[in-house]
């Protein structure tokens, strides 16, 4: 029996080498970057839009939710955008005070800036983000001893680590 090259089924064949070479991986990784590209401005926008932390305006179009645990991604953008004179700054027993209440006392728009379990240096970081932000007539500092206690980062197992990049 004799077997000619035409016999052998295509499957014992070698393979033929991919000819397209570079150009084949050149458009594979421009594809990758412009769906990467397009991904990321797509989140940027509706960050921009919806802007949960407030870094760039006061939220107008929606009422805006606060949850306790975000006080520290949330105070800064309020303290560089939102329209007060006074402002509050204190610990977790100064959380619930309203802002109607302090600007009755004061006599003028009032923000309340107190975060959960807030120390020195943290009051420090915010003090330095308000006056940098505007020129208030007063500002309420509500120190209570476990502000001082312990090194600046001890707390954040307990409270989260303050997002130093959004105060400046």
């Amino acid at each position: 029996m004799i077997v000619r090259a035409t016999d052998v089924p295509a499957a014992l064949e070698p393979p033929v080498p991919d000819r397209r070479g570079p150009v084949h991986w050149r458009r594979w990784c421009a594809g990758v970057l412009a769906a990467t590209g397009a991904t990321l401005a797509a989140v940027g926008a509706i960050n921009a839009a919806v802007d949960p932390f407030q870094q760039y305006r006061v939220a107008a179009s929606h009422a805006p939710r606060f949850y306790a645990l975000h006080h520290r991604w949330i105070n800064p953008g309020i303290a560089k955008h939102a329209p007060y004179q006074t402002a509050l700054i204190g610990s977790s027993i100064m959380e619930s005070t309203r802002n109607a209440w302090i600007a009755d006392a004061c006599g003028g728009p009032a923000v309340n800036l107190s975060m959960p379990a807030i120390s020195a240096a943290e009051i420090r970081t915010l003090l330095d983000t308000v006056f940098a932000a505007r020129a208030p007539r007063r500002v309420v500092i509500v120190l209570d001893f476990n502000a001082f206690a312990g090194t600046p980062d001890e707390r954040q197992d307990s409270a989260g680590p303050l997002p130093t990049y959004l105060y400046d």
